[in-house]
């Protein structure tokens, strides 16, 4: 029971560390759209596969569609 404790402390440590990691770069990249820094995509670190389609991936998708609509609703605007 103890060797099982353990590895589920290790297992949730090491899974939360990693999303905490995606969450700073996510909080990055929005920080950096809010200054108007709209050229660098938005890009979830962690590496594709069926375990990290989650909502962080889901954030990271929606926060790049939202970059790249703020730049063309800035073009627009420049048209005119």
């Amino acid at each position: 029971a103890v060797l099982a404790l353990a590895l589920a402390a290790a297992a949730g440590f090491f899974y939360g560390r990693s999303l905490s990691e995606r969450m700073k770069t996510l909080i990055a990249a929005a920080n950096r759209m809010g200054l108007g820094e709209l050229s660098t995509p938005v890009a979830d670190p962690a590496k594709p596969g069926w375990m990290n389609r989650d909502e962080v991936a889901s954030l990271s998708e929606e926060l790049d569609r939202m970059r790249e609509s703020f730049g063309q609703a800035i073009d627009r605007l420049r048209k005119r």
